[in-house]
């Protein structure tokens, strides 16, 4: 094992790897919340990985890596940014992810933004996939409320936790040095936003990272310890049809307290050349059903399914959308509906579906492309409502091809007029205008 530094910028970010030599395969181990690469230490023992460059890193503000050079910078999206940088200097290109606990949130958004392709494989080890296994997480945030934090660090979490409950696991030793590195406000920055990040969705399971792992396309598996993860992540496993490898009697860290099985769990794993080898094939299904009949007045077309819509399948159901609302002030129903009641918009004649109807998200985060576009045209020239109003100036505009102000448009679709309006999203309120909605109802009028 060699160990080396990463200058980036006035931080230096340490880690672990043997000799990297281009051309072939490379594994990237990524440690939890007050860890370090020693959690991954067996690798570099085991011969059968002698063929893989093996990378290890400490993240900012952990192991023997630096402290962020500015106190308040060690958020997810700055530690995910740390690592395509040591992804880059490295030139890494067939690339295999494991992340642990914290680590399984990171690489989880670390594969989410991989636009070139560059990870091949993913290994997420009980990374948070819902809110019902944040322990140490929501201690930590807890302590910090009532001002006892410093206090929490040192005799609460190293002492009570670990050293007194964990201290017979070989991972709880290796937990224990690891925190004697940590620095203590790195630590809670992660915590704090580790809460929010698996607690800010409506539903049953309230987690982004959650939501995020399930919907990637790469090849993954999700290993946990049968003695340590919740049966409700397991059922949101088994609900999203997602591989996974148990490990049974063993806890939260299966690559230390059962190095054997996991390391050869692993090698087999990443030995398989079979497309789908971590994930069973799933055929990709509409997040939200059309609700589209002949003779309609009007059909509304969002971009995509918003992440609480799609969660719920109701469409525009989302916190602060104004889409319901708007529906009854300018008389198009005559009471205000809940979205659960989208159905009943039948017998007002009118019809909801969205541009892209595979993906769901925030507008930047769906990939437009021209399939979609052309679904879209032969749903209306089925359907051939009088008009196609969409929802938003982008839905628009990336069916159209070019800009569209509001209103009418000189483009159809058969018989079928096009009409823009402001979103109706919460998030667009600075382009709210309902009288282009009340202009709609004048046309539908004619």
């Amino acid at each position: 094992m060699k160990e080396s530094y990463l200058k980036i910028g006035d931080e230096y970010l340490y880690y672990r790897h043997n000799d990297i030599k281009p051309n072939r395969k490379s594994l990237l181990f990524v440690h939890g919340l007050g860890d370090s690469g020693l959690s991954f230490e067996d690798a570099f023992n085991d011969k059968r990985f002698d063929d893989y460059n093996l990378i290890v890193p400490d993240f900012i503000g952990y192991g023997r890596s630096s402290g962020a050079a500015d106190n308040k910078r060690y958020s997810y999206d700055l530690h995910v940014k740390r690592l395509w940088t040591l992804i880059k200097k490295l030139k890494l290109e067939n690339l295999i992810v494991v992340g642990h606990s914290m680590g399984g949130d990171l690489t989880t958004l670390l594969c989410q933004s991989d636009k070139t392709g560059v990870i091949k494989k993913y290994v997420n080890i009980e990374g948070d996939i819902t809110q019902f296994d944040l322990t140490i997480s929501k201690a930590a945030v807890n302590a910090n409320k009532r001002g006892l934090f410093d206090k929490w660090f040192e005799s609460g979490l190293k002492k009570k936790v670990v050293f007194d409950s964990l201290g017979h696991l070989r991972s709880g030793r290796i937990y224990f040095a690891s925190l004697s590195f940590c620095r203590p406000e790195a630590l809670l920055e992660n915590a704090i936003e580790l809460v929010e990040r698996n607690n800010n969705m409506d539903g049953k399971f309230k987690s982004e990272i959650g939501k995020i792992y399930s919907e990637l396309s790469i090849p993954s598996v999700f290993c946990y310890g049968t003695e340590s993860l919740s049966k409700e992540s397991i059922e949101f496993l088994k609900l999203n049809n997602l591989e996974t490898k148990a490990f049974d009697g063993i806890g939260h860290c299966p690559m230390t307290d059962c190095s054997e099985e996991f390391y050869s769990f692993l090698y087999k794993f990443i030995q398989t050349n079979k497309i789908s080898a971590g994930r069973k094939r799933i055929k990709m299904t509409d997040k939200l059903s059309d609700l589209l009949r002949r003779n309609q007045k009007v059909v509304f077309c969002g971009t995509a399914a918003g992440t609480v819509s799609a969660q719920k399948k109701q469409y525009y159901a989302g916190p602060g959308n104004k889409f319901w609302k708007t529906l009854f002030e300018i008389g198009l129903t005559d009471k205000l509906l809940l979205p659960s009641e989208f159905e009943k918009l039948h017998k007002y004649k009118i019809g909801l579906t969205d541009l892209v109807k595979k993906q769901s998200g925030m507008d930047h985060e769906i990939d437009f492309k021209k399939k979609s576009r052309e679904e879209l045209t032969e749903r209306i020239e089925k359907f051939n409502p009088k008009i196609l109003c969409f929802n938003g100036k982008r839905a628009a505009q990336e069916y159209l091809g070019h800009k569209a102000d509001y209103g009418l448009q000189k483009d159809v679709i058969g018989k079928t007029k096009l009409f823009v309006a402001p979103s109706t999203s919460g998030a667009a309120n600075r382009f709210w205008d309902i009288k282009i909605y009340e202009q709609l109802v004048q046309l539908l009028n004619k």
